[in-house]
């Protein structure tokens, strides 16, 4: 754990963080005293510093210049209530570590002080190992951001129900896995799954699959969990043939389903709907409908979802030490192809016998992309999602940050949100402290 030197005019908020960082380990140095903060800065115990930007009279990025003065390797996070890129901007200028975002998130506020203590404590970038067992996990699947556990709070709603039950989700973003979820929890979890691909099975076998007599999962055969995966890809005729089945007037016909229907269609990464050539389906399976989110939007996994498919074919999983560099690389990634390009990344690395991942392993397999690149593309979209009070679209159309994200070449991605978008700035702007925006 860390020493943490806490500066902040409001005593209140020094109580109640400094407890907070207590309780997860950490020495805290907390102070609203300038003076003290200073001295207790420039003791070599100190680890990190944690202070809001604005104090009173006192600026915080004036006051991590002079902590820097006399120890130009400390990392310093710098907090904001107001936040603001031109803030951000000076923030990174100064030599910030990381901006961050009140009230604060702690799955953020985690990262960078291990971030911060990782880049400062020894020296070399490195981190503490990531131990595959200690992930967090719902129903063994990994992940504990907050869009991930959504999804599955939705998954087991569902399951429970007895209705046919539709998933959202980009490509390779894990909509199979939320299918099987569904069944695992459902009261037909002893019972067969199944599952059709409309991409990979072709019309004629995908209609015995589905309707050949007796034999048919949705034409007389036991009870089990049916997941037609992609729906979009089902041919027209097909499409029909399972409206038919699901409409009311054939709930009582002795010879309907009695399967639990599952489907996925797949979303564009501006979240719009691919088009199926039956929209009254569609609207059918919508009524129990939830989203699985892109990877993208699952900041913090990313880097525990990597090493658990880097040493998934290990019996027994040991640590691995992915380092900050690495880490960032990972973390800004746009991930197009989400847990399936991340999944054939982990599977291209060979991992050190000091197991080991550092920037150099992960520069061919993620290239920075040249402008206008696919990989950190603009992603337009009309949809707004509300961020501090206010839609972050609107705060999106804000000249400066528009122009900063041109600049920065940063996806538009209205899936993440204001702390996030901070750090991209950040981590951009630290290999271009030299370019005026």
């Amino acid at each position: 754990m860390a020493t943490i030197l806490l500066i902040d005019d409001e005593a209140a908020v020094v109580t109640v963080l400094g407890k907070l960082l207590r309780s997860r380990g950490h020495e805290v140095l907390d102070t609203t005293d300038i003076d003290q903060a200073a001295a207790w800065a420039a003791e070599p115990r100190v680890q990190v510093v944690l202070t809001d930007v604005r104090m009173g009279e006192v600026n915080g990025i004036d006051l991590m210049i002079r902590f820097r003065q006399a120890r130009p390797d400390l990392p310093v996070l710098l907090m904001s209530g107001e936040p603001s890129v031109e803030i951000a901007v000076q923030a990174a200028r100064a030599g910030a570590f990381d901006f961050l975002v009140k009230p604060l998130k702690l799955d953020f506020l985690d990262r960078a002080i291990r971030e911060a203590v990782g880049q400062g404590g020894d020296g070399g970038g490195g981190l503490a190992p990531v131990v595959p067992a200690e992930f967090p996990r719902r129903h063994g699947l990994v992940g504990s951001a907050p869009a991930f556990l959504h999804a599955v709070d939705q998954a087991e709603r569902l399951a429970l129900a007895d209705v046919p039950v539709l998933i959202r989700s980009e490509a390779g973003a894990g909509a199979g896995a939320m299918a099987d979820l569904v069944h695992r929890l459902s009261r037909v979890s002893d019972r067969p799954f199944a599952v059709a691909h409309g991409e990979d099975r072709g019309e004629s076998e995908l209609e015995d699959l589905l309707f050949a007599p007796r034999t048919g999962w949705l034409s007389g055969s036991p009870p089990g969990t049916l997941y037609l995966a992609g729906l979009q890809e089902f041919a027209p005729g097909l499409q029909e043939r399972i409206r038919q089945v699901l409409a009311p007037e054939s709930a009582s016909d002795a010879a309907g389903p009695r399967v639990r229907l599952i489907a996925s269609i797949r979303i564009t990464g501006d979240g719009d709907v691919e088009r199926i050539a039956n929209s009254q389906l569609l609207n059918m399976l919508g009524a129990f409908a939830f989203d699985v989110p892109p990877l993208r939007s699952r900041v913090q996994d990313i880097v525990p979802l990597f090493v658990e498919n880097l040493v998934r074919k290990e019996d027994a999983p040991a640590p691995v030490t992915v380092e900050t560099e690495a880490r960032a690389m990972l973390e800004r990634y746009f991930w197009p192809g989400n847990l399936t390009e991340l999944r054939e990344v982990a599977e291209a690395v060979q991992l050190p016998g000091d197991r080991v991942v550092g920037a150099a392993t992960l520069r061919d397999l993620l290239p920075e992309p040249e402008p206008g690149g696919s990989e950190f593309a603009p992603v337009p979209t009309a949809r707004s999602a509300s961020v501090h009070g206010q839609s972050l679209e609107r705060f999106l159309r804000q000249k400066e940050l528009q122009d900063l994200d041109r600049f920065l070449r940063i996806p538009y991605d209205t899936s993440a949100d204001f702390d996030r978008r901070i750090r991209e700035i950040l981590a951009r702007l630290r290999d271009r402290m030299a370019v005026s925006p």
